[in-house]
């Protein structure tokens, strides 16, 4: 079960994705960690999906797939109906990520602090054919520094990066990120860094420029009232699962799993018995290392309802509106899927 939007192709279309990791060593038995477990998402123009959970829950490795720095165990990306390894075949890893593009948490680390922005900014420009001409090169350099808000942007081309706030930095990177023209951002954890004062800029950023140019977003975050104010649709996942996906409204205003509540939940909201109710189940076991031969629902060591059967089999995929899915025992007997 995926996420769809009414009259609108994807550009991405990931199927069933599994990604297995081996673990330990010389020293330590070795083991296989499951990062994701037959993830399947859609990305489409002009919108963006968060992807929200915890550190270790495979959000950053469902990026790390899309931008090729790894290679999926199992499962299929399509890029615009061509399978993704037929089209970097193609055009090679130089020319598949004129197409897809990242930022980064860091947004100092993410930017070479020994040359000036406009390096950073011009450099894609050159690796990618965009203009040799060093007028039309500057000019470019320029027209992207405005469309990120950095204003005046001949000074600012001009500095080094420790010469910027963190903010100004992390608008260098998505000028960076523009400047190949790019179909898909993945943005990760963009503004978890920076000051919370300027973090709201960062994302209307963002939503200008997934509105104005048709870029498809992967907003990964751990904060979920941000991935309703920026992104369309929204999953949840916990171990490498996807638990609860849909409309981001729907999935935030009328959360169904138990973890998307306790996420909702660790928002401090004064006077609320409820969030009380669940914060005591925040701690309640560790995070599980999940394993190919791992069975049951990831979450019910945690869960406030599990049931025996949670601990030995994974719930199915419950339909709970047009568009907002579940995957819980709580609502498998009202409409499965």
């Amino acid at each position: 079960m995926t996420m769809t939007a009414d009259n609108t192709s994807p550009i991405v279309s990931a199927r069933n994705l599994t990604q297995d990791f081996n673990m330990g060593g010389a020293l330590f038995k070795k083991s296989i960690l499951r990062a994701l477990n037959a993830v399947s998402f859609d990305l489409f123009p002009g919108q963006a999906l968060a992807i929200v959970g915890e550190s270790g829950s495979g959000k950053s490795t469902s990026a790390r797939i899309l931008a090729q720095i790894y290679q999926p165990t199992s499962g299929e990306v399509t890029f615009n109906g061509k399978p993704m390894a037929e089209m970097v075949a193609e055009s090679g890893k130089r020319g598949f990520a004129s197409h897809v593009q990242m930022i980064f948490q860091d947004p100092f680390g993410s930017l070479n602090p020994v040359h000036r922005v406009f390096y950073q900014i011009a450099r894609p420009l050159q690796l990618h054919n965009k203009t040799a001409d060093p007028e039309k090169l500057r000019a470019r350099v320029i027209e992207l520094l405005e469309t990120v808000g950095l204003t005046p942007a001949e000074e600012t081309a001009d500095k080094f990066p420790y010469e910027l706030s963190g903010g100004q930095r992390q608008r260098v990177a998505i000028a960076r990120a523009l400047a190949v023209d790019p179909q898909v951002i993945l943005a990760d954890e963009p503004i978890s860094m920076l000051d919370v004062s300027i973090r709201l800029g960062i994302l209307n950023l963002m939503i200008d420029l997934k509105e104005k140019h048709g870029i498809a977003f992967m907003y990964i975050t751990h904060d979920i009232a941000t991935a309703r104010y920026f992104a369309e649709r929204t999953a949840v996942m916990y171990v490498g699962h996807m638990v609860e996906w849909g409309n981001s409204d729907s999935v935030t205003q009328t959360p169904q799993h138990p973890y998307t509540q306790l996420l909702l939940a660790a928002a401090p909201q004064p006077g609320s018995q409820k969030n009380r109710d669940m914060r005591q189940y925040q701690h309640k076991a560790d995070i599980p290392m999940w394993q190919p031969d791992s069975k049951g629902c990831p979450f019910a060591e945690r869960c406030p309802h599990a049931s025996p059967v949670c601990k030995t089999q994974l719930p199915g995929v419950t339909q709970i509106a047009e568009d907002h899915f579940v995957r819980c025992y709580l609502y498998e007997s009202d409409n499965a899927s």
